[in-house]
């Protein structure tokens, strides 16, 4: 991601009401952008072993239209510039941003 696209992803998504530890129901999102309707969740080791759960909560968000983006956090760490272009792109689609 170049910086003229890092600016403008960060001007999508500053735009937007964003929460830190977000519960919606039963559950708490690492990161949500209320307009978007865009849960981003870091998913460590501990998520391996909860492939179903994880599957069955995304569908029960999904149900009123709520994205769960799911990054392995060594590889959120690892491939940051690529992560963030993914994300950039996710939250243009979603905000129907052109460009």
């Amino acid at each position: 991601m170049d910086g003229e696209e890092r600016r403008a992803c960060d001007k999508i998504l500053s735009e937007r009401e964003q929460r830190q530890q977000h519960p919606i129901g039963d559950f708490v999102l690492d990161f949500y952008c209320t307009q978007i309707r865009l849960a981003i969740d870091i998913d460590g080791p501990v998520h391996a072993e909860r492939g179903r759960y994880d599957e069955g909560r995304d569908a029960q968000l999904g149900d009123p239209g709520i994205r769960v983006w799911r990054i392995p956090d060594n590889e959120a760490a690892r491939r940051m510039p690529e992560t963030m272009c993914v994300l950039w792109d996710e939250a243009k689609r979603r905000s129907g941003t052109a460009g």
